[in-house]
């Protein structure tokens, strides 16, 4: 049940916001990296196997590929609908 209610809330806030930081719960792209910095403080995402669980619309892609180059493997889920729908669209 609880699934569901988060996955609504989710896909509401794509409706309103669309592909967007604020869909999300971040007030800015700088608070975004910020956080990924944070997630990957000691660890060299390079050539790693990632699992993003709970990825959202998939913004971490664009911060992998400016610290790797391209050179890693990434999986995200996600249990709303609408985002990975838009994340599968723009990576």
């Amino acid at each position: 049940m609880e699934n569901n209610i988060t996955a609504e809330l989710y896909n509401k806030r794509f409706d309103d916001y669309g592909n967007d930081i604020k869909t999300v719960g971040w007030g800015s792209e700088k608070d975004q990296y910020l956080r990924f910095d944070v997630l990957f403080r000691n660890i060299n995402p390079t050539g790693k196997k990632i699992l993003d669980v709970g990825c959202g619309l998939g913004h971490i892609i664009n911060y992998l590929d400016e610290k790797t180059l391209g050179n890693y493997d990434y999986t995200g889920i996600d249990i709303a609908e609408k985002l990975i729908t838009e994340a599968k669209k723009n990576y």
